[in-house]
């Protein structure tokens, strides 16, 4: 992210509702649920999978298509933030993630 990190751009945005939100929700029973879902081991380093729970919350939120979501968690700073996903997934890891919650 050019030398910025999470918190600095977090720092910037204090008054940000969607930061409330990220500190008023423990998430760490989140994480356990989501436990390791589809990772085999192989391939290369997968997404954070709470942050990818958190894009998908932002999607529902905000109405938006996969393709609407890759574009936002590209150039939100509160979006980028709220997921802690320094690096957008395309929109078929979106809704293949999506895909293996329902199923």
């Amino acid at each position: 992210m050019n030398g910025l990190v999470i918190s600095d751009i977090a720092a910037r945005l204090s008054g940000n509702k969607l930061m409330g939100l990220r500190i008023l929700i423990d998430w760490e029973p989140f994480r356990s649920l989501l436990g390791n879902l589809d990772r085999s081991g192989r391939g290369p380093k997968g997404y954070c999978l709470l942050g990818l729970l958190r894009a998908l919350i932002l999607q529902a939120w905000h109405h938006l298509s996969d393709l609407e979501l890759e574009e936002a968690l590209k150039v939100r700073l509160d979006f980028i933030v709220f997921t802690e996903l320094e690096e957008a997934p395309d929109e078929t890891t979106i809704c293949r993630f999506r895909n293996l919650l329902i199923n």
